[in-house]
């Protein structure tokens, strides 16, 4: 099979020479977004956005988040499931019938080497499939095969089977065809490096081409099971800056931008020629404060900052139709979300505060920020009302990679930071927010964000790992609520905005769906 960065190559005429012109092809969606960041289209290796939205479209899952309930999982290559007695033991039926694009049929054998090449290569995906206890350790013998349409997976703990299908919504139950990635191994890399610039998967689409930094097509795969879909061609235009990508919409040169600033969405809107929509996502930002430092590791000190965000002022303003205020670590919207605002802007409660912690003249923190849209203006605001109460803030501004790397390295006062959740299920924040271990050093071996910040809540940790073993949904959202309540009461991370996409198209695009996880995008019954 031909390269696809050769065959970029081969078809740029075909594909590139008719974005020059206003308007663009009845059977072809032209997406102008900033997918400079790919590295990977592996589903067992990718780890930023714009990759796995592009995934979702090249395979199917086992389950799969649709429009009509986002909140619910469906049936796609499984089509139904038994748990056993013990709730240990889970036997998934394959769908029948179904082809993968070469033509090869999907089977059990598929589903379960596709896992298993999850956890062994123990990226994102893995990470996130140890959450219901399938490791790498353990794969072997919890993933079976039982006839080509039959597979079984064992857990070592009876986990909510609720949550067991949510995780296996994700993109990490994406099922790749076997035959094809074997084929392409090369010194056991798994087909780490094929699957890197080709697709073998079951998918709405195939992908055709690849230009680093420049341009994403797919194919329409002609042998998808569902009714296919009606757009025959998808480019991803690669457009860095949000104003070019507002003039080739304009033009018509592009169907759809996809990283447009609330201003720009704003003026976009009064246009009849396009059209916003907007989608609420399981994303989130937050302030962490780091627990090394004295003065934040105060009680009186964290409670003082809550008073000093102007949530409803950021909301109305530059982050209008583009975040909410939310201060729960599970976003709204989602089974378990609890929808308190227990953290108001009140400069007097925080001056109050300060001065029982005893710094009643304020202090000096350093504030870690990305440069991009919206975290400036977000710590803008902050310095501005923080210095109302005399804490002045020194603002440092970086790219994405050197503001996470201070955060990892516990190099840091304040960090403003972001999380964007992978399964629809309330597990999956309480792992990253919640859940932590007593070992702060740099070896230990859970370093989520708690770890980041210096701070381990036993209580709290123990009551969010047992909640993921609760079968009962009433008592589930019991405990969960409990959680989120003493999460936001002591622990060091202030939860601020949930993301609410803004998707500006052209009039005659209809059909686009952004679900609330990351990866739940769908591009299969867009229409022109």
């Amino acid at each position: 099979m031909r390269s696809v960065l050769f065959g970029a190559l081969l078809g740029s005429f075909a594909i590139v020479a008719p974005l020059a012109q206003a308007g663009t092809p009845s059977d072809t969606l032209v997406v102008a977004r900033n997918i400079g960041s790919i590295k990977s289209f592996d589903p067992a290796a990718f780890s930023e956005y714009a990759g796995a939205e592009i995934i979702a479209s090249l395979y199917d899952r086992l389950f799969e988040i649709e429009p009509s309930d986002p909140k619910t999982p469906a049936p796609r290559l499984a089509d139904r499931w038994e748990v056993s007695a013990d709730g240990l033991t889970y036997r998934f039926h394959m769908r029948q019938g179904v082809t993968f694009s070469s033509g090869n049929p999907v089977t059990a054998n598929d589903a379960v080497y596709s896992l298993k090449r999850i956890a062994i290569i123990g990226q994102v995906p893995g990470q996130l499939l140890s959450q219901i206890g399938v490791t790498k350790a353990n794969c072997a013998e919890a993933l079976q095969v039982v006839s080509d349409q039959e597979f079984t997976m064992t857990l070592p703990k009876p986990y909510s089977p609720d949550l067991v299908i949510k995780v296996l919504s994700a993109g990490l139950s994406s099922v790749v065809d076997s035959k094809v990635v074997k084929e392409h191994e090369k010194d056991g890399d798994l087909g780490q490096a094929y699957l890197a610039t080709h697709s073998a998967g079951a998918g709405p689409y195939v992908l055709r081409a690849w230009l680093p930094s420049q341009s994403v097509t797919l194919q329409r795969n002609d042998k998808f099971w569902r009714p296919a879909p009606k757009i025959k061609r998808i480019v991803f235009r690669h457009t860095a800056e949000p104003s070019s990508q507002r003039i080739l919409l304009e033009k018509g040169d592009v169907d759809m931008a996809r990283d447009l600033p609330a201003d720009q969405v704003a003026e976009m809107a009064k246009n009849p020629d396009l059209r916003v929509d907007s989608f609420s996502r399981a994303a989130l930002n937050y302030l962490a404060l780091n627990q090394k430092n004295k003065e934040l590791a105060k009680p009186q000190i964290r409670e003082a900052i809550t008073h000093l965000i102007d949530f409803d002022g950021m909301e109305s303003t530059f982050l209008k139709g583009q975040r909410k205020v939310q201060q729960s670590f599970w976003p709204s919207g989602l089974d378990f979300a609890i929808d308190t605002r227990p953290y108001t802007f009140d400069i007097e409660a925080a001056k109050k505060l300060l001065a029982e912690a005893g710094d009643s003249n304020g202090l000096d923190l350093k504030l870690t920020v990305m440069n991009s849209f919206p975290y400036p203006q977000i710590a803008q605001s902050l310095q501005s009302t923080f210095a109302k109460v005399n804490v002045r803030l020194t603002l440092e501004t970086s790219d994405f990679l050197t503001a996470m790397n201070r955060f990892r390295a516990h190099e840091f006062d304040l960090v403003l930071a972001d999380w964007g959740t992978s399964y629809p299920d309330i597990n999956v924040n309480a792992n990253w927010f919640v859940i932590g271990s007593g070992d702060l050093g740099p070896d230990a071996s859970i370093k989520t964000i708690p770890w980041r910040t210096g701070y381990y809540n036993a209580e709290v940790s123990k009551m969010a790992a047992d909640a993921a073993l609760i079968a009962d949904k009433d008592k589930r959202a019991a405990a969960y609520k409990t959680i989120q309540e003493r999460f936001q009461q002591e622990y060091p991370m202030i939860i601020m905005f949930q993301y609410v996409d803004q998707v500006v198209q052209r009039a005659n695009v209809k059909g686009f769906f952004i679900g609330p996880t990351f990866d739940a995008i769908s591009y299969e019954g867009v229409t022109k």
